[in-house]
């Protein structure tokens, strides 16, 4: 049986995804970057871990959090799902049990509004970058959806992958984990998060970086932070786990 593996519930409505967020944390259940957005959450699912802190990089106290206001990216166009009255797109999504999807749903991923719920600030869509070490991206995917936010002098980019089965999605964080120490990053202890983690960190221009790498269920999740949200630990940790709660979407077998 793998270790910590997360159990997933179905989608609650916002208000009590926030209040589990804040009270409990979440947990939950490339390549090529795909740039994309995402829409504001019905839900989040309850933590299994919280993060355990990089030896890397010190903890800087909880910025303070001003009214604020946000605005959700759009979609390329022709990316389907665009537009808030249309349902979230579904194509690409294999019906037989156990098989990976070829389409990660744009719900999967956090969107601007859950991050100001989770840790105050304003909050917007951002590029996202091409795949490099300081965008990284796992390998042998199936399906792979990333996107970006920035806000309260703060950067996100996750990514979520569908993979294979989950042997395979564990292969692509310990792949992902050795191609970042290649480059520069520090691999600190490893997450109590998912069926595989990896936690890294480098210091780039006096800031600290965070990278966290978990598989669950047959999907990935890489989230990076830099700037406010990464220093402090906090933060850090409810951001990412609001992120593996949500990708539970990419799963085979959904939200359960």
């Amino acid at each position: 049986m793998p270790r910590n593996v997360v159990v997933l519930v179905r989608r609650a409505p916002a208000a009590a995804a926030i209040a589990l967020a804040l009270v409990f944390g979440l947990a939950g259940c490339s390549g090529s970057a795909e740039p994309a957005a995402t829409q504001a959450r019905e839900s989040a699912t309850t933590p299994k871990a919280r993060l355990v802190s990089p030896s890397a990089g010190t903890t800087s106290p909880t910025p303070s959090r001003p009214a604020l206001t946000s605005a959700l990216p759009t979609l390329p166009p022709g990316d389907p799902g665009e537009g808030p009255s249309v349902p979230e797109d579904t194509s690409g999504v294999e019906e037989a049990h156990g098989k990976a999807l070829t389409r990660v749903p744009v719900g999967a991923l956090l969107d601007a509004e859950t991050v100001k719920a989770v840790v105050g600030g304003s909050w917007r869509g951002a590029p996202v970058p091409t795949a490099s070490c300081a965008a990284p991206r796992p390998a042998g995917v199936v399906a792979t959806r990333s996107a970006g936010l920035a806000g309260s002098g703060s950067r996100l980019i996750e990514t979520v992958a569908t993979h294979r089965d989950a042997d395979a999605a564990a292969r692509a964080v310990n792949e992902l984990s050795a191609r970042l120490q290649a480059c520069g990053w520090t691999l600190g202890d490893e997450p109590p998060l998912g069926e595989d983690s990896a936690l890294l960190t480098r210091q780039r221009a006096g800031a600290l970086d965070r990278v966290v790498v978990v598989a669950a269920e047959g999907v990935s999740v890489t989230m990076l932070g830099r700037g406010p949200v990464a220093d402090s630990a906090d933060d850090w940790a409810a951001v990412v786990d609001v992120a593996i709660g949500t990708s539970c979407l990419a799963a085979s077998d959904g939200c359960h």
